[in-house]
């Protein structure tokens, strides 16, 4: 085993590795964007696009349905600049 994804790493952690003490337990990335997403005020048609292509930033072109697979880092890297150069007129 690689690594333990939970919904609440930091809490987990010392138990996990109690049992499994060389795995490496991570969030995982469903709570990771809602960590981000849940800071970005609500009801109004900013947020609801922001979090929408956040959320698209840790998927893989054409990724429909529930047949879903994280990418490899270099195309999180290259969805997220893409991601930061769209929005990055709204942070100067």
């Amino acid at each position: 085993m690689k690594s333990v994804h939970v919904d609440n790493c930091c809490q987990s952690r010392k138990q996990i590795q109690e049992v499994m003490d060389d795995v490496p337990v991570k969030l995982n990335l469903f709570h990771a964007v809602q960590r981000v997403t849940n800071v970005i005020p609500k009801r109004n048609e900013f947020s609801k696009t922001f979090c929408k292509e956040f959320s698209l930033v840790f998927g893989q072109d054409g990724d429909l349905g529930d047949d879903r697979k994280t990418p490899e880092p270099p195309m999180i890297r290259k969805n997220l600049d893409t991601f930061c150069e769209r929005w990055s007129s709204l942070a100067r």
